[in-house]
Order: structure tokens, then sequence, then C-alpha cells
């Protein structure tokens, strides 16, 4: 119908015989996308929300929400101009030498549907509703819908470089965030998510840390990231400490794009492993199953969460203890944002709100850095 493709290659059109109909995919061919130009289709979904609601969940994160529906005219999508050369394997396929705003993706009547699905969510009273969103302007994709009566607040791609970013690209993209989206909740940061290899192997590879230091350096970067304005999303495994799969072999890959480019690339299934509970069982507790979707990592099964319960100094219970001391912060909960400048080694700004003016100070070196006349250890936080 158009030239309109798929995430993971090829045409998002594919030809139903039974129906003698082309239907839309954007992204595997077992994934059609619905029709939500059909009111039943709405009615049902919202139903859905509606079980899940009745059922006691406390909200409700919407994937890839930018791609629900597209421009019922079907226009094509105009090609990006003079395309830089890809850093990634998957990002040499066509699908990424269009501009899919123009059409396929991030759709005005999209938002006809969030209204809709936050008129539900009000119903229930204390309901989070956060989409999952990028785009050729990924600020502008989270403001528009963040909007009011539309989702609380979304996150995208800013901070979730496959390759890790350096301190001062993190400060450009959180300062944007902050100069054009505001320091409110609408805006949910992640260090890691299903689609990027973990947080604190791409990052401490990023900035070369030692591998004895890992541990201090994801909960540091925890403590970073739940220190900014916003909410925040935690990956399962980074209060645990967990480095990427990044061992596995072609046999056990599951992702398209892992299948199609290994062993170049792996994919997104080296973050996907299962959790892993307590060291010894079979799959680390996870499952019963002969075999799982995907193998346990012996590495996570060492850092099982129960494991780490209660085993002094453990990632877990830093975690914990940080999570337990943030809540008692009046300006990590509710406090305006203000970027303080510094060198490259550290990231620093300022929390304040009535009650409270915090300063708050990362160090990505693994040297001790200083600021204010004050020490910070290397891969360490400090709060003044």
């Amino acid at each position: 119908p158009n030239n309109w493709l798929s995430f993971f290659g090829g045409r998002a059109w594919s030809w139903d015989s039974r129906r003698q109909q082309y239907y839309l995919h954007n992204f595997l061919k077992a994934q059609p996308n619905l029709n939500y130009s059909n009111p039943e289709v709405v009615e049902a979904m919202l139903n859905t929300a509606r079980f899940w609601f009745n059922h006691g969940v406390d909200g409700l994160r919407l994937d890839a929400i930018h791609s629900l529906k597209a421009d019922w005219e079907f226009p094509d999508n105009l090609p990006v101009e003079n395309p830089e050369p890809p850093e990634l394997p998957q990002a040499r396929q066509p699908f990424f030498r269009q501009r899919h705003d123009t059409a396929q993706l991030n759709q005005p009547a999209i938002q006809n549907f969030t209204a809709e699905l936050r008129k539900v969510a009000d119903e229930y009273g204390d309901i989070f509703l956060m989409g999952e969103v990028d785009g050729e302007d990924a600020i502008a994709v989270s403001d528009t819908f963040s909007q009011p009566g539309r989702l609380h607040g979304t996150y995208n791609f800013d901070l979730l470089k496959w390759h890790g970013l350096e301190t001062k690209d993190i400060k450009a993209a959180v300062s944007e965030a902050a100069k054009r989206i505001g320091t409110g909740q609408r805006l949910t940061f992640a260090l890691s998510n299903h689609d990027v290899p973990r947080s604190v192997s791409r990052m401490g590879k990023r900035h070369h840390v030692p591998h004895e230091s890992f541990d201090d350096f994801q909960v540091m970067l925890t403590q970073f990231q739940t220190s900014l304005f916003g909410s925040n999303c935690l990956y399962q495994g980074e209060e645990l400490g967990f480095e990427d799969s990044d061992g596995l072999s072609h046999d056990q890959l599951q992702d398209p794009w892992g299948i199609e480019f290994y062993p170049t690339f792996l994919g997104r299934d080296t973050c996907r492993t299962p959790m892993a509970w307590k060291t010894g069982n079979d799959h680390a507790g996870f499952s019963t199953a002969e075999r799982p979707w995907l193998p346990v990592d012996n590495r996570h099964s060492d850092r099982a969460g129960l494991e780490q319960q209660g085993r002094p100094n453990s990632v877990f219970e830093r975690t914990k203890a940080w999570f337990a001391w943030r809540k008692t912060q009046p300006a990590l909960m509710d406090g305006d944002f203000e970027l303080i400048q510094t060198g490259d080694e550290l990231i620093a700004f300022k929390r304040s709100c009535a009650e409270q003016s915090l300063v708050c100070v990362f160090n990505f070196s693994r040297y001790t850095q200083e600021l204010d006349g004050k020490q910070v250890p290397a891969y360490q936080a400090l709060f003044y």
C-alpha cells in the first residue's frame, strides 16, 4: 500500500490470503497493529485496562505507544536526507533511512486514545499511566504525550544510548529535558530497559570502570537516576548489580535483531535473561520448566535476589538503604532542579524545595574528585 517498513526489516505490510487484504505490522508479522479507528477495538482495550485496574494494579506501562495509530491516509514516509553512517548493525536496515514521524509513527490521532484511557484511569483514583515513546525529537514527543488529560508521564531513550553516554552528554540530555518539559513528574528517567544492554555493563565500559568497582558504580548510577526530577524506572537486576549476559550462543537467541546479526551484534537478549532468585536452584528459582525462554546467566545466579537480602554491603542492601534515605529527603521528592557546572568527571546538581536544599554530586571517574572543598571518592555519590 505504501513504502512503510518494519522495525525488524522488510515491509510493514503483509498479505493475509484468508481476508484478501494487507495488514500493517510495525514490528513482527506475528504482531499486527490493531485498528484504533474502530470504536470496538478502542472499547475492548479500555475494558482490558479496567480489568487490571479492578485487580488492583497501580498503573500501566504502554509499550511503544507512539506506534499505536498511523495516518489513515497512508502517505509515504519521507526519506532521511544525508543519513549519517549507522553505529549499530540493525540501524543499517532501510527502516532507519525513513522519517517515520511523517505518517507512520507519532500521529496526532494517537492522543484520542490516550485521552480516553486517562478518563478511565481517573475513575480509579491513584493510577499512573506511563508511555514508552521515541521519535525524531524525543523530548517533543514526551511533551505531547504528557499534556494535561493524557498520560501522566513518558520515558524516552535519551539516557538509553546503546554504548552508554559521556557525562557531558548526560548533562546535555537532562538539561534539555528540564528546559523543554519542566522539572515536574511528566518525564520518566531510565538507564536500563529491555531494549539496551544493562547499565552497569554499557556505562561501565564507556567510563572504563574496573570490574572490581562495578558494584559501587551500579549503586551510584541508581542514586544518580533517582535523584533527578520526574519519575523513574529501574530495570530488574539493577538492584542486584546484574551485568549484561553477553555469552549467549546463536541457538539461544530469541531477538530477531540478534539472530540476524550474530555474532557481530547479539541483539537485546543479553539484557532479557531470567531474573535470578535463589542460588543453586534450577534456573535460579525463576522457573521449573525444562528450558526457559532464555537461559539464566550463571553470574546472576551468584547474585540472586533472595541471597542478597540481609547480606551486609550487597548491592541489594545498599540500594534498599538508599531508597529508605531518599524518602526522607523532601528536595528529592518534589524539588526544583539546577545543574551545577563541573568538570567532565562529575555530574552535580541542586534539588531545592521550601523545606530543603540538597546538592547531589556523582563521581564517574576512578579518582577522588573535589567540589566545594568536599572529597568525592571514585564511583561514589555525595549529598550535602
